[in-house]
């Protein structure tokens, strides 16, 4: 997609308007009239949480009447084109095979659910990527291009506020489902620079998304496929936190895994975030004047992360009942509250994503992969019991009756999960656990933006950014009908999604990475612990590399990795290297047979992973004191796609003490 900037002289400008408008006075004037002023802020709105400094502020409620007046700024970078000229509205031209060039119409006669409530009869005009004017009853010919709304509703496009962002494929399916932003809680740095360096105008068939980047996690803690960095006390909340801001984090996301039932004998509970370290954390961002999202499995810790001062939970939490109180705590704090019932219920036995994959308005539109996840049921560790999700109702009742706002997320990421159409599963199962279809679409609508102060989307009102959902149906009456997708745009511009499914093989195709056609990751005798392609080796866990002279079969140098034992166990405490350059996106691998490289150590095991977005292989070998060659062959499986390689990494098998080893000649075959 190319886009042309227009230029030219204000009066030129005001001179074509008043010709256009001249033309059609009589049908336009009445359209004029209720167009939103354009430097104007909106001041009225639905209470929000916001960022600390803000969190006393009062806040109105919109006025059900949008067409008197309700006003609000266009933010211009969000904008395909700065409308100087009339020829800007035709200077947008299609290079891909998703997306037109319409930016200018009128949705007419159709129902609205303007992020809170349902216009019963109403007419919406959009030019330049924004609402310019929404009126009640039939809009008088304008002469823009008409979209025939009878029978249908326009709602807001929608809101995932718990997601897992891994490649940019996921970004277009969402949108293909009509969720036009996804909230990402936890991410790879890579990833956030990739797509905030991304042109927008490469952006315009992709969900937005914001990111949580790294969350805050206790050394040993959560289990990621690939190393992150941990904390370990108060005292470096501070720098943890500057650390994900200035890999562009939007946000701060805490993990808390404190809480636990009595842990079964021979288990060890999930190291967690001591409570202190968790407020060191909150305050750490609020005095960035960002939020911070907390993750909890438990309702001790839900308790103990709403006292402390979270802006929100990322989750509800599993266990048969909630204590009274838990309500009115999260609405004396101002938080928000994300269920994510659909991996909480994935993880009590259900399998809501079977029903999604086998409902036709959604299956025809899911990514291969896609497909195989929603059937995929979320796996119990060995010797855990499934835990109860009846007090998931109860919990969702408290919060309703004390008007904490409740956004939908998905968490999806996880097994039985896609992006996009399981937003659609969340809305049915907020539903089946007490709240009406109108409480369930502004859960992804009007409430994700406030929570998350997105001001220029989630509601349907002159001035909002034009991110519009047209469906058949009344979903106020039935949230199914969110599901009878008509058309989508965003920021005004139609999203083809026909054309998304008829390609749905090659969005999903990654690629192969560039410079790996010799295969050799490392060699190490260009004097640096560089990599031919992908990202660089990365250390974790108390991990340090070093450059060494003399490597294996008599080669200039190699890599020592060594293992402090002062620092506290991690989930990998080794050495990570994703090929597609991007940890967490996939590469095309499927030319390749196998891994070779050489090692020697201190007669210690060590631990090879490789993962890919379909399954995992691990081995432990065994190093000598002298150079061995080693090789490892794929196997040929359907839970082992080299199509869509993730990540290689050597690490520690969780012995103690110092250790180190060293490695050389790195390669795919």
């Amino acid at each position: 997609m190319s886009i042309k900037m227009c230029r030219s002289h204000p009066s030129k400008f005001m001179f074509q308007v008043r010709a256009m408008r001249a033309t059609a006075a009589n049908t336009t004037a009445k359209l004029t009239r209720l167009e939103a002023p354009r430097k104007q802020r909106q001041t009225r709105c639905r209470w929000r949480p916001t960022a600390p400094a803000h969190r006393g502020s009062k806040m109105g409620r919109s006025s059900l009447l949008m067409f008197i007046g309700v006003t609000a700024a266009v933010d211009r970078d969000t904008m395909p084109c700065n409308m100087r000229t009339l020829a800007c509205a035709v200077a947008l031209t299609l290079a891909g095979s998703l997306g037109s060039a319409q930016d200018a119409f009128v949705v007419r006669d159709v129902r609205v659910f303007d992020g809170e409530r349902m216009i019963p009869r109403a007419s919406v005009v959009v030019r330049d990527g924004a609402i310019r004017a929404v009126e009640l009853g039939v809009v008088p010919d304008s002469g823009l291009p008409v979209i025939d709304g009878a029978g249908k509703t326009l709602m807001p496009g929608l809101i995932d506020a718990h997601t897992h962002v891994f490649a940019l494929r996921d970004l277009q399916q969402a949108l293909a489902f009509g969720v036009t932003t996804e909230l990402d809680m936890f991410g790879s740095p890579d990833l956030i620079a990739a797509w905030k360096k991304l042109d927008k105008t490469k952006k315009i068939d992709l969900a937005d998304v914001r990111f949580a980047g790294i969350g805050a996690n206790a050394p040993g803690g959560r289990d990621f496929d690939y190393p992150v960095p941990t904390i370990r006390v108060p005292e470096e909340a501070q720098a943890f936190v500057d650390a994900r801001l200035a890999e562009g984090s939007d946000y701060i996301k805490i993990i808390q895994n404190s809480g636990a039932p009595t842990v079964a004998p021979g288990q060890t509970p999930t190291p967690a975030l001591s409570h202190e370290t968790m407020l060191a954390l909150i305050e750490a961002a609020h005095r960035r004047g960002r939020r911070a999202v907390v993750h909890v499995t438990f309702e001790s810790a839900a308790w103990d992360a709403l006292a402390s001062g979270a802006d929100g939970l990322a989750h509800l939490f599993v266990g048969s009942s909630v204590r009274p109180g838990f309500g009115t705590l999260a609405r004396e704090h101002r938080a928000f509250v994300v269920p994510t019932l659909s991996v909480l219920t994935s993880v009590c036995g259900e399998n809501p994503g079977a029903d999604l994959a086998a409902d036709a308005r959604i299956a025809p539109y899911l990514l291969p992969a896609s497909n195989r996840r929603l059937t995929t049921p979320m796996p119990m560790r060995r010797g855990r019991a499934r835990p109860s999700c009846d007090g998931l109702r109860p919990a969702i009742r408290q919060l309703l009756d004390e008007g904490v706002p409740i956004l939908a997320g998905t968490d999806v990421g996880n097994p039985g999960i896609a992006h996009g159409a399981s937003l659609h599963g969340e809305l049915t199962l907020l539903v089946a656990r007490g709240m009406t279809p109108t409480e369930a679409l502004t859960s992804a609508t009007a409430a994700a933006a406030d929570a998350f102060g997105l001001d220029d989307r989630g509601r349907i009102a002159p001035g909002k950014q034009a991110d519009l959902l047209l469906v058949a149906g009344d979903p106020t009456a039935d949230v199914l009908a969110t599901r009878n997708v008509i058309r989508i745009w965003k920021a005004g511009r139609a999203f083809d999604r026909e054309a998304f499914r008829a390609n749905r093989s090659g969005f999903a195709k990654a690629e192969v990475p560039a410079g790996s056609a010799s295969g050799v990751i490392s060699s190490f005798d260009d004097g640096r612990l560089g990599t031919n392609f992908g990202t660089p080796w990365r250390a974790f866990g108390g991990v340090t590399m070093q450059l060494v002279r003399g490597g294996a079969k008599d080669s200039r140098g190699a890599m020592l990795v060594s293992i402090d034992p002062v620092q506290p166990p991690a989930t990998w405490p080794g050495i990570e290297f994703a090929p597609s350059g991007i940890p967490g996106t996939p590469a095309d691998l499927s030319a390749r047979r196998g891994l070779r490289f050489w090692a020697k150590g201190d007669g210690r095991p060590l631990r090879m992973v490789v993962i890919t977005e379909t399954g995992r292989r691990e081995h432990e070998f065994q190093l000598d004191s002298v150079w061995r060659p080693f090789e490892f062959e794929f196997p040929d499986a359907p839970d082992f796609d080299l199509s869509h390689f993730l990540h290689l990494i050597f690490a520690d098998t969780g012995v103690t003490g110092h250790r180190e080893f060293q490695i050389d000649e790195i390669a795919f075959y």
